[in-house]
Order: structure tokens, then sequence, then C-alpha cells
């Protein structure tokens, strides 16, 4: 049966602006990108559940940051030579642990690999970050299509680092927001202070700047591309979060939302700068 989270007034995935992004759904209690973890991250009141997806044989699109899923499950056959009737076998709860190994609680408990649509089915109501892993532009046509199947153009923000495969993407549906690739990104970093923009964020096809803090021993988030951003209309992002401290720091100086392993710690934060800013 389909799960919806807290009704929104969604008029567009910044609408209302999301703080808080669970990084694939609750990845620290739960086997990441599946559906006991999405939906953990979920009934906790996140904004948005970050994924991932790649492109299976048969055409299917696969939740799943790994080429495989040898470290979820010992199974190291890649996503790209496996079938829909491949995941019955799959059991990606295997080897999940907490403790180092000693224990595994998912463990033969019927945890299988997700495909995006039922993803969107299963929470009608959530917006999703959605990765593209492979380096494809099939792969981007094929996540194109099931968002348009599942009438979830307003509910999806979609990023890659493949640059051609961002591209594809947003020729496919130009509706659906989009971030930087990772070329736009370096370029971005590069030029902005003589007021370069990227093509893509021009004709609003870009929405968001999704970073970590550094590049390296350089700080991307000054002061100077605070502004930037702010001028050319991008929510600025910060990945992967997991310090209750920096997650406040970050607000603070006045980064859009956070993507964090603990929902529960970014979704406390995120309100309590919100509603309280002297927290």
């Amino acid at each position: 049966m389909p799960y919806s989270n807290r009704s929104i007034d969604m008029n567009d995935f910044f609408t209302p602006p999301p703080r808080a992004l669970g990084h694939r759904g609750n990845s620290r209690d739960f086997p990441e990108n599946t559906e006991i973890a999405f939906r953990s991250a979920i009934e906790m009141g996140i904004d948005v559940v970050e994924t991932d997806v790649r492109l299976m044989k048969d055409g299917q699109v696969l939740i799943s940051h790994d080429p495989d899923f040898y470290r979820l499950s010992g199974d190291n056959r890649p996503i790209s030579s496996l079938c829909i009737s491949d995941l019955e076998a799959i059991d990606t709860g295997y080897l999940f642990s907490k403790d180092g190994g000693h224990s595994h609680p998912f463990r033969n408990k019927g945890v299988k690999p997700l495909l995006l649509k039922d993803a969107f089915q299963l929470f009608p109501e959530t917006r999703f970050n959605i990765d593209l892993k492979d380096p494809s532009e099939s792969l981007a046509m094929a996540t194109a299509r099931i968002i348009i199947d599942e009438g979830a153009e307003n509910r999806v923000c979609v990023a890659s680092f493949h640059h051609k495969v961002l591209k594809s993407f947003r020729k496919s549906l130009p509706s659906a927001a989009s971030s930087l690739s990772r070329r736009e990104m370096v370029l971005s970093l590069l030029l902005y202070r003589t007021g370069w923009v990227p093509s893509d964020v021009k004709n609003k096809r870009i929405k968001a700047v999704q970073i970590p803090e550094y590049a390296g021993p350089y700080r991307i988030l000054r002061p100077s591309f605070f502004k930037w951003c702010r001028r050319n209309h991008l929510a600025l992002q910060v990945w992967t979060i997991n310090d209750a401290e920096k997650m406040k720091e970050l607000y603070q100086e006045g980064v859009d939302g956070l993507f964090s392993d603990i929902p529960e710690d970014v979704i406390r934060v995120s309100r309590k700068m919100i509603e309280k800013p002297e927290y």
C-alpha cells in the first residue's frame, strides 16, 4: 500500500524550501537506498529523500549508489547485467551492521532492491533528489520517462557528475529541476567572480548547487559564492553533514539545505534554526 508522508503544498521541488535532505534515506539505521530506509526518514519528517539510480540490462531504472550490490549483499554482478527477475535473489540488508559486523539485524528479512518507479508509487508525496550514476544517456532518458509516467516532475531534482548525462536529461525533461554537473560546478567556481553563469542557469533548468563544504583544502563556501548563488536564484545545498554543530554553523552562514546520513539530527537542527535563529 502506498505510504503518504505529511501533506505539503508543493508547487515545485523548492516550494516549500527543502532544508533537510536524507542521504540515501535513513542510511545510519537501515540499509541504504531501500524502502525501509526511505520510510524511516519520511516518517521523521525529512524534506527530501536523496537517492541514486542505475540502468539495468532490461531497461529498468534501479535505485543503487554502487555499480553492484557487493557492499550491501556480497553480490558482485554489475547492475547493468541484471534483469528484474534477478532482484528477488538479492538481499540488500545482508551485510548491514551498526556494530562493525558483530550483528546483522536485516539479514534474511526480505530487504530487496527498489525500482525508481516503485519508490514514486510507495511515497507519492515525497520529494526525491535523484543522482544519475551511470555515464549513460540511456539512463537519463529512461529516468525522464519514469518521472513523466509517474507525474513526478514537480517533486524531483536531478543531479549527476556526468555532464552529458545531465544535459541529456534536461533535454528529455526540461520542466524538471536539476543541479549543476561537475563540469558546470568547476567552471562556476573558477569564473563566478567574472559574472559568468552557465547557460542552463540562465534558462532556469538548473535550480540548485549541490556541493561539499571543501574541495581538497579549498573551502568552497565563501561569501562571494553565496552572493553569486543568490543573484542567480540557486539553492545552495551541502553534502554530507553528520555533525550537529557543523549543521548549525552552515545554516547560520546561509546554506539552504543539508544532506545527511542522520535525518533525525538534520531535521531537528534545521527546524530550530528556522523557528529559533538564536539556537
